[in-house]
C-alpha cells in the first residue's frame, strides 16, 4: 500500500476539521483510514484509471470520457466518505454505519465500523442512474452554468427571481472539508485541469473576515444587477445564537 499512497494523501491535516483525529495521533490524510480501507479505496482509484484507458483504446469521444470520469470521481468520494475511521455504528433505528461527515468535522469514535464497498456502490449507481433517467424525461428546459457569483454572465435585469444559500464564513469550514475528497479525486485529473479557486471559503481563524465581506458584497451587488426591478430575492442565512 505504501508505494501507492502518493503525495496528496501525505499532506498534513488542518486542525480546523481534524482536531479529533490529530488528538488520536493522525498527522496526514492517509491516517484517516485503516490499512484495509486505504487498500480498498486505492484499488477503486486504480480501477477508474483502468476504465478510462479502456475507453481511450475504444476511441470513445473525449466529452463522453470526461463525463464518465466525473461520475466515477464522485463515486470515489462516496467510497472514502463511507469507509474511514470516523464511520461508526448507529445503534438506534434506523440501524446503519454512519458517514464520515455526519457532522461538519472529522470526529474520531472509540470504535469505527468498516463495510464492504460493494454494499454502497450498488445503491449509489442505482441512484445516479435513476436521476439521469428522470433528467432525460424532463420536458422543461434547464440550463446549468458554472461561474463566479461576483461575475455573473447575464445582462442587467435578466432574472425574475433569485434564491441563494451563501457560504457561512466560519460556521462551516468548507475548504478543509472538501479537501478530504480532493486528495483522492485530484489523482484523476492533471494539475492543468484544476482551476485556481477564487471562492469565499475563508475561515475566521485565518483572520480573513474583511476579505470574506468583500466577496459577499460583490456577490450581492451582482445579484441586484441581474435581478429585475421589483422582483424577488431570497437568501438563506442562519445564526449561531438564535
Amino acid at each position: 500500500v505504501a508505494e501507492r499512497i502518493g503525495p496528496e494523501l501525505s499532506q498534513d491535516l488542518p486542525h480546523s476539521v481534524y482536531e479529533s483525529a490529530i488528538r488520536h495521533g493522525a498527522k496526514t490524510y492517509r491516517d484517516l483510514f485503516s490499512r484495509r480501507q486505504l487498500l480498498s479505496a486505492l484499488e477503486h482509484l486504480q480501477a477508474i484509471k483502468d476504465v478510462e484507458e479502456e475507453m481511450q483504446r475504444a476511441r470513445m469521444g473525449e466529452l463522453h470520457i470526461l463525463a464518465i470520469r466525473t461520475y466515477l470521481a464522485f463515486l470515489l468520494g462516496h467510497i472514502v466518505e463511507r469507509n474511514s475511521l470516523a464511520c461508526s455504528w448507529h445503534h438506534t433505528p434506523p440501524y446503519r454505519v454512519g458517514h464520515t461527515f455526519d457532522r461538519p468535522g472529522f470526529i474520531m469514535p472509540y470504535l469505527f465500523a468498516e463495510q464492504p464497498a460493494s454494499r454502497f456502490i450498488e445503491s449509489w449507481c442505482g441512484s445516479i442512474q435513476q436521476n439521469i433517467r428522470h433528467s432525460e424525461a424532463s420536458h422543461r428546459p434547464t440550463q446549468v452554468a458554472f461561474g463566479s457569483a461576483t461575475r455573473l454572465p447575464y445582462a442587467d435585469e435578466y432574472f425574475d427571481a433569485i434564491v441563494t444559500d451563501p457560504p457561512f464564513f466560519d460556521r462551516i469550514p468548507y475548504a478543509d472539508l472538501s479537501e478530504f475528497y480532493s486528495v483522492w479525486e485530484r489523482r484523476l485529473w492533471s494539475s492543468a485541469a484544476i482551476p485556481d479557486s477564487d471562492e469565499a471559503l475563508i475561515s475566521a481563524s485565518a483572520g480573513a473576515l474583511p476579505e470574506f465581506q468583500a466577496h459577499f458584497r460583490e456577490a450581492v451587488l451582482e445579484i441586484f444587477r441581474v435581478l429585475k426591478q421589483g422582483r424577488a430575492f431570497t437568501m438563506l442565512l442562519t445564526s449561531r445564537t438564535k
